[in-house]
C-alpha cells in the first residue's frame, strides 16, 4: 500500500517546492465603516489595498485579528467572506469584519452608543490574516488604527 501513496507524496513534494511566492502586503487601509451593531457582534465594513505580486490568485481567511474600540478590547473578528486576490495587482478590496461581543458582556454599551451618535469611534485592528494558494500558506501581519464613520 505505501508504494502506491509514495509516488503521490513525491509528486506533491515537487509541485509545491517549484511555486515561487512573494508575501502579500497591506498597502493601505481607505476606509473604515461601522455598519452595525447587534446582539451578536459589531459589523465592520474596510476598504483596502493590498498587493498580491504574485502570478496566481491568494484566497485571504481570518487567522487571529483583536479588535479595539476606544483603546478598549472588544475582541476576535473574522471575515465575514474569503477574499481572493487578483493576480500581479495593486487593487482595492472591500471586505466586511465581524467581531464577536465578548460572552461576559465586558463591553461599554453606553460608550459605543455615545460614539455612534457623536462619530467618534476609533478602531483598531491588530493580527494576522491567512493567505493560502496551490497548497502553500502563509501569515500577513494587519495593524491599523482608524476613525470610524458612521
Amino acid at each position: 500500500m505505501l508504494k502506491y501513496i509514495m509516488p503521490f507524496v513525491l509528486l506533491a513534494t515537487l509541485m509545491t517546492s517549484c511555486i515561487d511566492y512573494e508575501e502579500v502586503r497591506l498597502v493601505s487601509v481607505n476606509e473604515t465603516d461601522l455598519e452595525r451593531i447587534t446582539p451578536e457582534g459589531v459589523v465592520i465594513r474596510v476598504k483596502a489595498t493590498v498587493d498580491n505580486p504574485n502570478e496566481y490568485k491568494i484566497s485571504l481567511n481570518t487567522k487571529d485579528l483583536k479588535v479595539y474600540l476606544n483603546g478598549k478590547y472588544l475582541g476576535v473578528a473574522n471575515l465575514r467572506d474569503k477574499i481572493q486576490l487578483k493576480p500581479k495587482k495593486v487593487d482595492e478590496y472591500e471586505f466586511y469584519m465581524v467581531s464577536e461581543i465578548p460572552a461576559d458582556g465586558n463591553i461599554d454599551i453606553g460608550t459605543l452608543a455615545q460614539g455612534t451618535l457623536m462619530g467618534s469611534l476609533r478602531l483598531k485592528v491588530e493580527g494576522k490574516i491567512q493567505a493560502k494558494a496551490k497548497g502553500i500558506t502563509r501569515s500577513i501581519d494587519v495593524s491599523f488604527d482608524r476613525n470610524l464613520t458612521m
